[in-house]
């Protein structure tokens, strides 16, 4: 027989997200459940939860602060048309280009001038930087720049 949901409530040691989800009071559980179908589109902003929950922002705020207390919901902040907004998702999803990670282009890695250059054995030995002050770094630097 499942416990009954506590305020409070956390995980115990063999218990997972799931467990928790399931314990939800039932306007938590569709708030969550919103949360997750839009969580890979980039989320869902606080304003568009609460109406299609019928819900006022007193009430839907406290739900979110509840899911976000409990690990199950992550917010955050954006602008739109000047005003301050919070978009919702679920914790390691993306919520926008920005957190993308950074493709690396390899071909710009086999290009680095170190890797061929015969004065490699003396920068590495070396305390200083050598390959700061070295010409033909600073010509990669700036090609990449471009």
């Amino acid at each position: 027989m499942r416990r009954p949901f506590s305020e409070g409530a956390v995980l115990r040691s063999r218990e997972t997200p799931h467990d928790l989800i399931d314990l939800l009071p039932p306007l938590e559980r569709k708030a969550y459940d919103i949360i997750s179908s839009k969580s890979r589109e980039g989320g869902i902003t606080q304003i568009e939860l609460w109406r299609i929950l019928g819900i006022d922002s007193k009430e839907g705020s406290k739900i979110v602060l509840k899911l976000m207390r409990r690990g199950l919901v992550v917010r955050k902040e954006i602008e739109t048309n000047g005003r301050k907004s919070y978009v919702l998702t679920l914790p390691g999803h993306l919520l926008n280009k920005e957190d993308l990670p950074t493709l690396v282009n390899i071909n710009l890695i086999e290009e680095i001038p170190c890797f061929t250059c015969s004065l490699l054995s003396v920068c590495l030995s070396s305390e200083e930087s050598l390959w700061m002050t070295c010409p033909k770094m600073s010509e990669y630097i700036s090609r990449i720049r471009k």
